[in-house]
């Protein structure tokens, strides 16, 4: 077999594999060289101590450092009042995080097993709110106490094996703090099961706002994580269910169960909101299950998308070493599968570099579909190895595999949509080919003229289609602004209703209360003032919320309303322009852009015509400024300028923003279809275009643009009432007026 030597137009797909070799360097050089967030930046302790009494605590703060160590005993805080005698002493300082089997303390290793204590003395600024402690991942149980008091505890402690019992719970513990800015941190710590005894992460502490909020956020994350892996595992499992043949459905849907599983595993260990009693031991086999199973059906699933490229002794070796590690996991206890994690893990790191290089020969071989394989499966792999260094407390950062699984499945899903939009452009072809067949051979049987007829006939037809797609793109435009703005409205008034329901629910519970106290008789005038005066509280709250919620559904109502009509009607210009400008709050704000709109007009200053027109044309106008004017982001000034027209009955607008502006070349033909400069990044190029047929089509005026690199845009609009139409020749006229005015002005 000759060797394969990639021509020179090929040459360039061989670049996906070195940026998967870059991808995955550069994930182990975040994972070793930068450093861990939440509050690790924060004073360290020393000798037992920290004084954090000049932190501002706007987040959580990590309480690292030397702890007091105490091996071998399991002490109480009353140890160490004043009337216990004299109080014990450290036997040195444990550095947090950190093991007291791996760290030299005062000179000395201290084994695996046993029990120890540590203390640690926080000196807090008295005025802060009420603290909490979030322990993370501490093997392998523990009790805390806070000035005296037990906050917290995970499993049993003991200085025992026989009545020591493991369990791994992240969980936050509100603080109730003595007097004085001093505060005790006493934390038991036992460990016969895990090959680790201390802190994977430091304590953390802060108010308890933040740290339920970062533990919500936290856990959203998981459970999104967990949910959308699950998905797709049903959706592939469901796919060879249906087509039996089709293995990859199965292994990539069996490789997306293990993930979703263990989601709930890792970072803050949700498993055990839904299993409390979990066993520890059981805990640990599903992690290392999970990675065994998970590095054979990857193999299985590689060789099943590229047999060309990926030999079966792969297969036979992971499934081998998969096998063994699982069954090892079974039989044994953790303290002895745990020794053979390290070269499964080098092995995995070679399967991933050997299917990297397998996908890549693929690529430069021009097989379809390669190149985005390989890019999910660089970020799948980046996420693996990082796992790898959190395992191996490299890293203090959290469990990435299923977020990385989630970004390959997404370049999968774009593959899978790529296959099926060929095989449709394929049956489209050939479908095109059989008719230009039958119409050859037609053509054949006819004469000239008739060829030409047909032909003249094709045109005109084509050219009612192509008439057709641009009223149905101009009427989708519309939609979607009218969707855009229904999106945000509805987005607008949950607020306030959710904080409707609240009042009134609460106001609810009172009454019910009141109600009790009345029946019961033991109804005091302190709780009906103090009903009365929840009731006025709440009364008042319903009464601004819904006054909110009433504007905003009038404002989307006159908006929706008008942009629904196309009869001219009477309306007030600058209430008109206000309403445009409330329907779409919602959107400016979520927009990134803080933009300052202002509208000036006369007070009461009224127009007969096509309200509808009017509402979508500034709509169009503000989306266009949100969008172009603005690419960076960062605030602007938008400003709507309403007056009479000077000659005749109407409307003259002028609306101006300070954004970036665009050349001369540019604002000639903006007014055209599908000109945008954001194409490919959701630009359609009908808005403007929208803008210049509603105005000179609908309204029967003209439209100018004024726009300087640097120095923004100006629109110019003039809109005559409708009474003063008089015919379709003046229209066509005011038409192609306005076309030449808009070309020429810069």
């Amino acid at each position: 077999m000759p060797k394969f030597r990639p021509s020179s137009r090929k040459r360039w797909r061989l670049l996906p594999a070195a940026l998967l070799l870059l991808t995955i360097g550069g994930a182990a050089a975040w994972t070793l060289l930068v450093p861990d967030s939440g509050g690790e930046q924060a004073p360290a302790a020393t000798a037992g101590k920290i004084d954090l009494t000049g932190q501002p605590f706007d987040e959580a703060i990590a309480l690292r450092g030397q702890w007091e160590f105490y091996p071998g005993r399991l002490l109480e805080p009353a140890s160490w009042d004043a009337g216990a005698g004299a109080p014990p002493q450290p036997a040195g300082y444990m550095d947090v995080p950190g093991y007291w089997n791996r760290q030299p303390i005062d000179g000395r290793t201290y084994p695996l097993e046993g029990c120890a204590t540590l203390r640690l003395t926080a000196l807090l600024p008295e005025e802060l709110p009420l603290l909490a402690v979030k322990l993370g991942n501490t093997f392998t149980s523990y009790r805390l106490w806070a000035d005296g008091r037990e906050t917290a505890s995970a499993g049993v402690v003991a200085c025992s094996r026989e009545e020591a019992v493991p369990r791994q719970i992240v969980q936050v513990a509100p603080l109730e703090r003595g007097d004085g800015p001093e505060l005790e941190l006493v934390l038991q710590l036992s460990n016969y099961d895990y090959y680790k005894s201390g802190f994977q992460r430091s304590p953390l502490i802060g108010t308890e706002a933040q740290l339920e909020a970062a533990y919500r956020r936290d856990a959203a994350v998981s459970w999104f994580a967990f949910g959308a892996c699950g998905i797709i595992a049903f959706y592939h499992l469901l796919v060879f269910a249906v087509r039996r043949r089709h293995l990859a459905s199965l292994y990539v849907g069996s490789f997306s169960l293990l993930m979703s599983v263990r989601t709930l595993l890792v970072n803050d260990r949700l498993v055990y909101t839904i299993f409390p009693e979990l066993d520890w031991q059981w805990f640990a086999k599903a992690l290392y299950l999970i990675f065994y199973l998970g590095l054979l059906l990857l193999t299985r699933m590689l060789r099943e998308l590229y047999p060309a490229f990926v030999g079966r002794r792969l297969v036979r070796a992971s499934d081998a070493v998969g096998g063994l590690g699982a069954l090892l996991c079974l039989l044994t206890e953790q303290r002895v599968y745990e020794h053979a994690l390290l070269p499964a893990e080098l092995y995995a790191c070679f399967v991933m570099a050997y299917g990297a290089g397998a996908i890549a020969v693929a690529v430069a071989r021009g097989e379809r579909g390669a190149l985005l394989f390989l890019c999910g499966f660089a970020v799948l792999a980046a996420t693996i190895i990082h796992d790898f260094f959190y395992m191996a407390d490299l890293t203090r950062a959290a469990s990435l595999a299923p977020l990385g699984f989630l970004a390959f499945s997404l370049f999968q899903s774009v593959l899978l949509a790529r296959q099926y939009a060929g095989s449709f452009a394929e049956a489209e072809q050939l479908a095109r080919r059989l008719l230009a067949m039958d119409r050859l051979k037609d053509e054949w049987s006819q004469t000239l003229e008739q060829r030409v007829q047909e032909r003249t006939a094709e045109l005109q037809e084509a050219m009612g289609r192509l008439e057709s797609a641009q009223r149905q793109l101009v009427q989708a435009e519309k939609m979607a602004s009218l969707g855009s703005l229904v999106a945000g409205v509805a987005h607008e008034i949950n607020t306030p209703i959710g904080i409707g329901v609240t009042a009134s629910s609460h106001l609810a519970q009172r009454a019910e209360r009141l109600r009790q106290l009345y029946a019961s008789g033991q109804m005091k005038r302190t709780e009906l003032e103090r009903f009365l005066a929840e009731s006025s509280e709440s009364a008042s709250i319903l009464l601004s919320n819904l006054q909110r919620t009433e504007q905003l559904v009038r404002s989307f109502k006159q908006v929706a309303a008008g942009q629904a009509s196309e009869l001219p009607q009477r309306f007030e210009a600058k209430q008109a322009a206000l309403d445009v400008l409330i329907s779409l709050s919602p959107l400016l704000r979520e927009s990134g852009v803080r933009l300052d709109v202002r509208v000036e007009a006369e007070e009461g200053l009224e127009t007969t015509g096509y309200v509808g027109a009017f509402y979508q044309i500034l709509t169009n106008l503000l989306v266009n400024s949100v969008t172009h004017a603005y690419p960076e982001g960062g605030s602007g000034i938008v400003a709507i300028t309403i007056s009479r027209l000077r000659e005749r009955a109407g409307l003259y607008v002028e609306f101006e923003d300070d954004g970036v502006g665009m050349e001369p070349e540019l604002a000639a033909r903006i007014f055209d279809p599908f000109v945008t400069t954001r194409r490919g990044r959701g630009g359609t190029g009908l808005g403007l275009s929208l803008v210049y047929s509603l105005v000179a089509t609908t309204w029967g005026g003209a439209v100018r643009i004024w726009s300087e690199p640097g120095r923004g845009a100006r629109f110019e609009l003039e809109l005559p009432e409708a009474a003063e139409e008089t015919g379709e020749e003046q229209a066509h006229e005011r038409r192609d007026g306005g076309q030449a005015q808009a070309r020429n002005r810069s």
